[in-house]
Protein backbone atom coordinates (compact mmCIF):
# COMPACT_ATOMS: atom_id res chain seq x y z
CA UNK A 1 0.00 0.00 0.00
CA UNK A 2 1.31 3.53 -0.99
CA UNK A 3 0.34 6.60 0.30
CA UNK A 4 0.86 10.41 -0.41
CA UNK A 5 1.77 12.54 2.22
CA UNK A 6 1.36 16.24 1.71
CA UNK A 7 1.92 18.80 3.37
CA UNK A 8 0.59 22.33 2.60
CA UNK A 9 3.85 24.23 3.84
CA UNK A 10 5.66 22.32 1.28
CA UNK A 11 4.11 24.96 -1.36
CA UNK A 12 5.31 28.17 -0.13
CA UNK A 13 8.50 30.42 -1.53
CA UNK A 14 10.37 29.86 1.96
CA UNK A 15 10.60 27.48 4.77
CA UNK A 16 9.50 28.05 8.86
CA UNK A 17 10.90 27.08 12.02
CA UNK A 18 10.95 27.16 15.74
CA UNK A 19 7.00 27.54 15.70
CA UNK A 20 4.44 25.72 18.22
CA UNK A 21 3.94 22.69 16.40
CA UNK A 22 0.09 22.82 17.34
CA UNK A 23 0.03 26.15 16.96
CA UNK A 24 -3.14 27.70 14.87
CA UNK A 25 -1.79 31.24 14.13
CA UNK A 26 -0.73 31.75 11.07
CA UNK A 27 2.73 33.00 9.50
CA UNK A 28 2.83 36.71 8.72
CA UNK A 29 1.60 36.67 4.59
CA UNK A 30 4.28 39.77 3.94
CA UNK A 31 7.09 36.85 4.91
CA UNK A 32 5.68 33.55 3.66
CA UNK A 33 4.08 33.33 0.36
CA UNK A 34 2.36 29.68 -1.56
CA UNK A 35 2.99 28.88 -4.84
CA UNK A 36 0.83 29.75 -7.48
CA UNK A 37 -2.08 27.80 -8.16
CA UNK A 38 -0.64 26.68 -12.12
CA UNK A 39 2.17 25.78 -10.52
CA UNK A 40 0.80 23.84 -7.72
CA UNK A 41 -1.43 21.76 -10.71
CA UNK A 42 1.85 21.50 -12.86
CA UNK A 43 3.38 19.43 -9.71
CA UNK A 44 0.52 17.44 -8.91
CA UNK A 45 0.07 16.33 -12.52
CA UNK A 46 3.54 15.94 -13.30
CA UNK A 47 6.07 15.21 -10.73
CA UNK A 48 2.90 13.25 -8.54
CA UNK A 49 1.78 11.83 -11.92
CA UNK A 50 -1.70 12.52 -10.78
CA UNK A 51 -3.09 14.02 -13.87
CA UNK A 52 -6.73 13.01 -14.62
CA UNK A 53 -7.02 11.11 -11.83
CA UNK A 54 -8.81 11.30 -8.38
CA UNK A 55 -7.56 9.13 -5.45
CA UNK A 56 -8.84 8.25 -1.99
CA UNK A 57 -8.42 11.17 0.65
CA UNK A 58 -8.00 12.67 3.58
CA UNK A 59 -7.66 16.22 5.07
CA UNK A 60 -6.16 17.20 8.40
CA UNK A 61 -5.19 20.10 10.32
CA UNK A 62 -2.42 18.96 12.03
CA UNK A 63 0.29 16.29 11.32
CA UNK A 64 0.01 14.17 13.84
CA UNK A 65 -3.04 13.37 12.90
CA UNK A 66 -1.99 11.37 10.32
CA UNK A 67 -0.27 9.12 12.98
CA UNK A 68 -3.67 7.66 14.05
CA UNK A 69 -4.74 7.38 10.54
CA UNK A 70 -1.88 4.93 10.07
CA UNK A 71 -2.88 3.20 13.43
CA UNK A 72 -6.32 2.24 11.65
CA UNK A 73 -5.14 1.69 8.35
CA UNK A 74 -1.88 -0.33 8.90
CA UNK A 75 -3.89 -2.84 11.73
CA UNK A 76 -5.98 -3.98 9.04
CA UNK A 77 -3.89 -3.43 5.97
CA UNK A 78 -0.44 -3.94 6.61
CA UNK A 79 2.55 -1.83 6.22
CA UNK A 80 2.81 1.10 3.83
CA UNK A 81 5.14 2.51 1.60
CA UNK A 82 5.16 6.94 2.29
CA UNK A 83 5.87 9.77 0.16
CA UNK A 84 6.76 12.62 2.47
CA UNK A 85 5.91 16.19 0.91
CA UNK A 86 6.84 18.33 3.48
CA UNK A 87 8.92 20.89 4.39
CA UNK A 88 10.04 19.30 7.21
CA UNK A 89 10.95 15.48 8.09
CA UNK A 90 8.64 15.41 10.91
CA UNK A 91 11.02 12.39 12.03
CA UNK A 92 11.82 14.10 15.65
CA UNK A 93 14.67 16.66 15.06
CA UNK A 94 14.67 19.50 17.44
CA UNK A 95 12.75 17.38 20.58
CA UNK A 96 13.94 14.35 22.89
CA UNK A 97 11.91 12.04 21.25
CA UNK A 98 14.74 10.17 19.93
CA UNK A 99 15.84 9.26 24.03
CA UNK A 100 12.36 8.01 24.31
CA UNK A 101 11.88 5.55 21.40
CA UNK A 102 15.16 4.09 21.57
CA UNK A 103 15.54 3.36 25.85
CA UNK A 104 12.20 2.82 26.99
CA UNK A 105 9.67 2.71 23.75
CA UNK A 106 11.39 0.20 22.08
CA UNK A 107 11.77 -2.19 24.83
CA UNK A 108 8.15 -3.11 24.46
CA UNK A 109 6.85 -5.81 22.11
CA UNK A 110 5.29 -4.16 18.76
CA UNK A 111 1.56 -4.86 20.20
CA UNK A 112 2.15 -3.00 23.37
CA UNK A 113 4.18 0.06 21.92
CA UNK A 114 1.26 1.93 20.68
CA UNK A 115 -0.68 2.05 24.17
CA UNK A 116 2.67 3.61 25.39
CA UNK A 117 2.61 6.77 22.61
CA UNK A 118 0.62 9.55 24.12
CA UNK A 119 0.42 13.29 22.48
CA UNK A 120 0.44 16.01 24.88
CA UNK A 121 2.62 18.78 23.54
CA UNK A 122 5.87 17.82 25.39
CA UNK A 123 8.96 16.88 23.52
CA UNK A 124 9.28 13.63 24.05
CA UNK A 125 5.77 12.39 23.22
CA UNK A 126 3.53 12.25 20.07
CA UNK A 127 4.05 15.67 17.75
CA UNK A 128 3.69 16.90 14.32
CA UNK A 129 7.40 16.72 14.51
CA UNK A 130 8.08 12.85 15.05
CA UNK A 131 4.95 11.49 14.13
CA UNK A 132 6.74 9.35 11.33
CA UNK A 133 9.02 8.12 13.82
CA UNK A 134 6.72 6.85 16.13
CA UNK A 135 4.76 5.17 13.39
CA UNK A 136 8.24 3.54 12.38
CA UNK A 137 8.38 2.24 15.96
CA UNK A 138 5.21 0.57 15.59
CA UNK A 139 6.44 -0.72 12.16
CA UNK A 140 3.86 0.28 10.20
CA UNK A 141 6.14 2.21 7.52
CA UNK A 142 7.92 -0.46 5.22
CA UNK A 143 9.60 2.42 3.18
CA UNK A 144 10.15 6.62 3.16
CA UNK A 145 10.70 9.54 0.83
CA UNK A 146 10.97 12.44 2.17
CA UNK A 147 10.00 14.91 -0.56
CA UNK A 148 11.30 18.95 0.36
CA UNK A 149 11.76 22.16 -1.04
CA UNK A 150 14.78 23.16 -2.85
CA UNK A 151 17.89 23.62 -0.80
CA UNK A 152 16.28 22.25 2.19
CA UNK A 153 15.92 18.89 3.63
CA UNK A 154 18.60 18.76 6.24
CA UNK A 155 16.41 18.33 9.22
CA UNK A 156 16.77 14.68 9.35
CA UNK A 157 16.67 12.82 12.79
CA UNK A 158 20.59 11.44 12.66
CA UNK A 159 19.79 9.40 15.74
CA UNK A 160 17.38 6.98 13.89
CA UNK A 161 19.76 6.02 11.24
CA UNK A 162 21.80 3.36 10.25
CA UNK A 163 25.01 3.65 12.17
CA UNK A 164 23.74 7.39 12.74
CA UNK A 165 24.15 8.32 9.67
CA UNK A 166 21.50 9.79 7.20
CA UNK A 167 23.33 9.24 4.28
CA UNK A 168 23.22 5.58 4.92
CA UNK A 169 19.89 6.13 3.39
CA UNK A 170 18.69 3.54 6.41
CA UNK A 171 16.34 4.41 9.01
CA UNK A 172 16.95 1.55 11.77
CA UNK A 173 15.76 2.11 15.17
CA UNK A 174 17.99 0.46 18.19
CA UNK A 175 16.85 0.03 21.46
CA UNK A 176 20.07 1.32 23.58
CA UNK A 177 20.77 1.89 27.44
CA UNK A 178 20.71 5.40 28.80
CA UNK A 179 24.48 4.81 28.87
CA UNK A 180 24.90 3.94 24.83
CA UNK A 181 22.12 7.20 24.32
CA UNK A 182 25.01 9.03 26.00
CA UNK A 183 28.46 7.69 24.48
CA UNK A 184 26.38 8.42 21.07
CA UNK A 185 25.93 11.97 21.91
CA UNK A 186 29.18 12.74 23.20
CA UNK A 187 31.57 10.33 21.59
CA UNK A 188 33.39 10.42 17.89
CA UNK A 189 30.77 8.89 16.29
CA UNK A 190 32.71 6.12 14.82
CA UNK A 191 34.05 5.27 18.31
CA UNK A 192 30.37 5.17 19.37
CA UNK A 193 29.48 2.90 17.23
CA UNK A 194 31.88 0.48 18.02
CA UNK A 195 31.75 0.94 21.74
CA UNK A 196 27.76 0.67 22.28
CA UNK A 197 25.81 -2.55 22.64
CA UNK A 198 22.14 -2.23 21.23
CA UNK A 199 19.71 -4.66 23.01
CA UNK A 200 17.91 -5.05 19.32
CA UNK A 201 17.56 -3.42 16.29
CA UNK A 202 14.41 -2.76 14.53
CA UNK A 203 13.91 -3.49 10.81
CA UNK A 204 16.15 -1.88 8.27
CA UNK A 205 13.75 0.86 6.33
CA UNK A 206 14.82 2.34 3.05
CA UNK A 207 14.65 5.86 3.01
CA UNK A 208 15.29 8.58 0.17
CA UNK A 209 15.85 12.60 0.42
CA UNK A 210 14.63 14.05 -3.00
CA UNK A 211 14.22 17.52 -3.78
CA UNK A 212 11.12 18.58 -5.21
CA UNK A 213 12.14 18.88 -8.70
CA UNK A 214 13.84 15.73 -8.82
CA UNK A 215 10.79 13.45 -7.83
CA UNK A 216 8.75 11.97 -10.40
CA UNK A 217 6.01 9.46 -9.03
CA UNK A 218 4.32 6.44 -10.72
CA UNK A 219 1.72 8.06 -9.26
CA UNK A 220 0.39 4.27 -7.64
CA UNK A 221 -1.29 5.31 -4.59
CA UNK A 222 -3.73 3.93 -2.39
CA UNK A 223 -4.83 7.18 -0.61
CA UNK A 224 -3.32 10.83 -0.69
CA UNK A 225 -3.06 12.89 2.51
CA UNK A 226 -3.47 16.18 3.03
CA UNK A 227 -2.57 17.99 6.25
CA UNK A 228 -3.11 22.22 6.61
CA UNK A 229 0.07 23.02 9.49
CA UNK A 230 -2.29 26.51 10.14
CA UNK A 231 1.50 27.25 12.34
CA UNK A 232 3.53 26.83 9.30
CA UNK A 233 1.43 28.49 6.92
CA UNK A 234 0.02 31.89 6.14
CA UNK A 235 -3.67 32.07 5.97
CA UNK A 236 -3.01 32.91 1.90
CA UNK A 237 -1.70 29.45 1.22
CA UNK A 238 -5.67 27.75 1.97
CA UNK A 239 -6.82 28.71 -1.28
CA UNK A 240 -4.51 25.50 -2.25
CA UNK A 241 -6.50 23.84 -0.37
CA UNK A 242 -9.48 22.96 -3.01
CA UNK A 243 -6.91 22.80 -5.46
CA UNK A 244 -5.05 19.85 -4.11
CA UNK A 245 -8.64 18.46 -3.22
CA UNK A 246 -9.34 18.18 -6.60
CA UNK A 247 -7.10 14.94 -6.72
CA UNK A 248 -8.82 13.39 -4.11
CA UNK A 249 -11.88 11.72 -3.29
CA UNK A 250 -12.78 13.10 0.43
Amino acid sequence: MKILDIDLDFFLDKVAYNRNLFSEERLPSRYYKPWKIQNVITFMNNNCSLKGRKIQGKYFIHHHEVFHFLKNLCINSGKVEIDHIDAHADIGLGDTSYEYISNELLSYSVKKRLERIVCNGKGKNLTPGNYLAYAISCRWINKLNYIHPVNEGNDLAWFHFKDFTPSSNIIQMKHLSVRDINTVLTSDLCNAIQSIQPYSYEPEIPFQKISATDFNSDGNYNYVLLTKSPGFTPIESDKLIPVISKFMNL
